[in-house]
């Protein structure tokens, strides 16, 4: 029996967790999947459209805590999306719209998987979702046993990337685009400009200031994100151009070419999805996230990498200046990068392949439905 899943995220931003929710849709609608979508409307809507899998957007809130009113209408607005659609499986990623699709799923008897992407939820929130959830779902190991601490079993199922989409490119539009001659040393950011991850930018232009000053005078950085930190990045890059007296530091802003600003780079730092995607593109990444600092990721620590995911969920140590100064410098040395690359690609492609995440996601619901 194929389920006709529901997948219900806050709103279609770009960011690791929305741009998962969309291969999901994509590679469940290509195996033949029911696949809708439910969300606040955002910038990745028309990729969705393109693939032509339904939408509705239903206005959820952004805050955890809600009024009594506004909640009964979520429920209601989404409660009407699952019975017109002959929703069979409930599937959320967020905790503001998970507690309407648990109230959804609890109304209508639909069993509900939840997908925790890190260790960011409020545990209060999280545990009521998970209390109302079929199968709680961990993108990591850390964020595994944080579920494990609030006392609830969940699946272990890595973040896919489709490598069809992610793949190794030349990158040279993109320089031409912004001036990088072909001969520089690019260093590429990607990651949400606010709370913790726009400090770890901030730092990243600090050092690469420090090299090209010292190091490596051909350095260019492109920063690509937004968020409520950004215009506060973008005034210290203009600072940072003026004492260089050169166009080196590129914020970018939101992008959706992904792909190409990848094949751009010499090296990405990043980290959780951000990284599976530059490996899957054939680029070294040194691993910097919210919790701290793991560095250059290569073969003999891709399990290590994985375990912590990148940074971002744990970590080896903290991140600071004259420690990511000293790994830029022997990485822009490194004769290795493009060594590294390949490994880099041909890991991703064999253990986190959008497909092999579809299977089991698929699996999953298919066990839900014979136990309903």
């Amino acid at each position: 029996m194929q389920p006709c899943v529901l997948l219900v995220l806050d709103q279609l931003n770009i960011g690791g967790t929305e741009t998962h929710v969309l291969s999901i849709a994509r590679e469940c609608k290509r195996r033949g999947v029911k696949v809708l979508v439910a969300a606040k409307s955002g910038a990745l809507l028309p990729q969705l459209q393109q693939f032509d899998i339904p939408f509705y957007e239903i206005p959820f809130s952004l805050y955890d805590t809600i009024d009594p009113a506004l909640q009964h209408q979520l429920v209601e607005q989404l409660a009407n999306v699952a019975v017109r659609e002959g929703v069979t499986v409930l599937h959320a990623h967020q905790t503001p719209s998970g507690s309407i699709a648990a109230s959804v799923s609890q109304r209508l008897s639909i069993p509900l998987f939840f997908t925790v992407h890190g260790t960011y939820y409020g545990r209060g929130a999280l545990a009521r979702i998970l209390d109302q959830s079929w199968t709680g779902i961990s993108v990591s190991l850390p964020v595994q046993a944080l579920i494990t601490e609030l006392g609830y079993a969940s699946i272990l199922i890595p973040n896919g990337v489709d490598v069809d989409e992610f793949r190794p490119g030349d990158g040279r539009d993109i320089r031409q685009e912004l001036s990088i001659p072909d001969s520089a040393f690019v260093v590429l950011s990607a990651s949400r400009i606010s709370w913790q991850k726009a400090a770890v930018s901030r730092l990243l232009l600090q050092v690469c200031t420090d090299l090209k000053a010292r190091r490596v005078s051909n350095l260019h950085v492109m920063v690509v994100g937004d968020g409520n930190r950004y215009h506060e990045l973008e005034v210290f890059s203009r600072k940072l151009n003026a004492r260089r007296r050169a166009e080196f530091v590129h914020l970018l802003g939101k992008r959706q070419d992904m792909s190409r600003c990848y094949a751009a780079a010499n090296v990405v730092v990043g980290t959780g999805r951000v990284a599976l995607e530059a490996m899957a593109c054939a680029k070294p990444v040194i691993a910097i996230g919210e919790h701290g600092y793991f560095g250059l990721v290569q073969p003999e620590n891709f399990a290590s990498a994985w375990s912590m995911y990148f940074g971002d969920h744990a970590s080896r140590s903290l991140s600071t200046r004259s420690r990511l100064f000293r790994e830029l410098s022997e990485v822009v040395q490194s004769g290795q990068l493009e060594t590294i690359g390949a490994a880099s690609r041909k890991w991703v492609a064999e253990s986190f392949s959008i497909e092999q995440t579809c299977t089991t996601l698929i699996d999953e619901y298919r066990k839900s439905l014979l136990h309903r």
